[in-house]
């Protein structure tokens, strides 16, 4: 859960971060949990435990996917993967 913590308080940090991100609307996800190809145990149960949390917040289950996945729309990257190290995350 540390790397979730981690990447998101990041980018919500970053000068390049919109000032807002909307992850769902009216109780449907607008955005998706994105596991890097190689997800990790730890990160595929950070993604599951947010995924859990933010539905019981929202009513919203966002999907989980993998990096490389056909995606649009709002990401969040969970754990390691390309997109990650490409902002200069470890």
């Amino acid at each position: 859960m540390f790397s979730t913590v981690t990447v998101l308080c990041f980018l919500a940090h970053s000068a390049d971060a919109p000032k807002g991100i909307t992850l769902c609307r009216d109780g449907q996800p607008t955005a998706t949990l994105v596991l890097g190809a190689d997800a990790t145990p730890q990160a595929q149960k950070a993604a599951r435990s947010l995924q859990t949390y933010l539905a019981r917040i929202s009513g919203a289950t966002l999907p989980i996917a993998k990096e490389g996945d056909a995606l649009t729309g709002t990401r969040v990257f969970i754990g390691p993967s390309a997109a990650v190290s490409a902002l200069g995350v470890n």
